[in-house]
């Protein structure tokens, strides 16, 4: 029972590290962003999350993370190339696919198609056995794609948001990003501008410009 409790206290100690890692990137990605512009940005990104297209759970946070990091800079040409690219390990291929359609609906130009592939996704979702344990997230991130597609109010729980970008803070800022801009295009102004502060808050900036 020793050994048992020893061995979970490592594994805490070895999470929060993973955690503080990844914030700090973070962090510095968001720094370069303002200092240094897109392109270093970019470099910054592909240095600290770099493309994987054979996937596995674990491989799957990264890959979150890159999506999210190439929406941020509006490259929706990477994410569509990268997405096409992707194998492996059924429920770190959702996760990661699901936030690539995210990440798109903040950028793309055809809502219309990317509603058409949101639903198919979201339909295998909620079938899928192997995705059955991050149901919830996938679930939650189509919601708020599918209101950015449909220029609709997203209908999602705080709770769900925070547990679908926890641990990951470029998820967790496309997620922010993507509700200010479903509130924004609905027009909610009210909710809208309470989802920019909070983005403000996460990139450091002082105000945030969003895409309509």
């Amino acid at each position: 029972m020793l050994i048992g409790a020893g061995l979970g206290i490592i594994g805490a100690i070895i999470g929060m590290i993973v955690v503080a890692n990844t914030q700090k990137k973070a962090k510095r990605f968001f720094e370069v962003i303002r200092t240094q512009g897109p392109s270093a940005a970019r470099a910054e990104l592909d240095r600290q999350f770099p493309a994987a297209s054979q996937l596995t759970r674990k491989s799957s946070f990264l890959a979150r993370q890159r999506f999210a990091g190439l929406a941020l800079l509006g490259d929706g040409v990477t994410i569509e190339q990268e997405l096409g690219a992707l194998t492996g390990d059924p429920a770190g291929m959702a996760m990661a696919v699901g936030t690539a359609l995210l990440a798109l609906a903040t950028i793309s130009r055809d809502l219309p198609t990317l509603a058409t592939r949101l639903e198919s996704f979201s339909a295998r979702v909620a079938v899928d056995k192997a995705v059955k344990p991050m149901r919830v997230v996938l679930q939650t991130m189509t919601t708020i794609a599918l209101a950015l597609a449909r220029r609709t109010e997203p209908k999602v729980i705080r709770r769900d948001v925070r547990l679908s970008g926890i641990a990951q803070p470029l998820v967790e800022t496309l997620l922010t990003k993507s509700l200010a801009m479903a509130f924004e295009r609905c027009g909610n102004t009210s909710a809208a501008d309470e989802w920019r502060q909070r983005l403000a808050l996460l990139t450091g900036e002082k105000t945030v410009a969003l895409a309509a």
